[in-house]
């Protein structure tokens, strides 16, 4: 409480107080600003007058006292961090930062990692096992395979891979193996 006091000095007749109460304006006018640049996107214009914003209030509460001028650096400190945190906390919950950032249905927001890791290596065996269902069908390369490209099997264009050497375009291929994304292919002439 004694520092407080020493900052707060008595108010004398040349209008010191106003430099007192012009400086808790602008800090609370920086504070402002904060938070309105987190919520309307300005491309750093808003954030830029906060910062300059925040200059002045320091500089006018060091016209009032060096002690509270050094206060007031002090609490800009400790308090922005908070602010940036409890703002883009209020933002991510926002209308607005729903729109701007791609989600994916709700009930996948709510997964835990663990649940996100089985739903994402459920899916990977489950694209492993439709590509078995290819093996022994055959199909033309769409480019060459050295030793990846892409096949067409049944109107569909496929990751794959040759299992020997390199396949020319055009050629024609049968599926001998299916793993993770891709399907492993031999050239049907060379039987």
């Amino acid at each position: 409480m004694s520092l407080i006091s020493t900052a707060v000095p008595a108010a004398t007749a040349d209008g010191n107080e106003f430099y007192f109460f012009l400086g808790l304006i602008l800090c609370a006018a920086a504070f402002l600003l904060f938070m309105v640049e987190i919520f309307i996107p300005s491309g750093g214009l808003i954030a830029a007058v906060c910062g300059l914003v925040a200059i002045a209030s320091i500089v006018v509460m060091l016209q009032y006292s060096v002690t509270a001028g050094i206060l007031l650096i002090v609490f800009y400190c400790i308090a922005a961090p908070i602010v940036l945190v409890f703002g883009l906390k209020m933002w991510a919950r926002s209308p607005f930062a729903h729109k701007l950032i791609l989600k994916e249905k709700d009930e996948q927001l709510n997964m835990s990692p663990t649940d996100a890791a089985y739903t994402s290596e459920s899916r990977r065996r489950d694209r492993v096992d439709e590509l078995k269902g290819y093996i022994g069908r055959e199909g033309v390369t769409i480019s060459a395979l050295r030793p990846v490209g892409f096949v067409r099997i049944d109107g569909q264009q496929i990751d794959a891979m040759a299992e020997n050497g390199i396949i020319e375009a055009n050629s024609p291929v049968k599926v001998v193996d299916a793993y993770d994304n891709q399907l492993k292919v031999r050239p049907t002439d060379g039987n």
